[in-house]
């Protein structure tokens, strides 16, 4: 299982123009396969976003990530962001790994 954090930043005054590209690659991601959860988490006043994903592989996450919801989100915030996202992927541990 893999688990991705993903911080977004919009420019100032484009909070709404990147909650609708977000809302809507939230729902499309959560249909695709691999998906076990995608969580769209947002703090207006500090224009952030950020993603909370669980995906079955790491394979599954790559092809969302070369997949057409995350083309078309990024085509719709177009000059909409403060910087690139920032995306983090984790691995769970288990007691027995320390």
């Amino acid at each position: 299982m893999l688990f991705v954090i993903a911080r977004i930043v919009a420019q100032p005054n484009r909070y709404a123009d990147v909650m609708v590209a977000m809302l809507e690659l939230a729902q499309d991601s959560r249909q695709e396969s691999g998906c076990m959860r995608y969580d769209l988490l947002a703090d207006e006043a500090r224009q952030l976003f950020v993603t909370r994903e669980e995906w079955s592989t790491a394979a599954d996450e790559q092809a969302h990530m070369n997949g057409a919801a995350v083309a078309r989100a990024f085509a719709a915030v177009g000059g909409a962001l403060a910087a690139a996202p920032e995306i983090t992927r984790l691995g769970a541990l288990s007691l027995g790994q320390a």
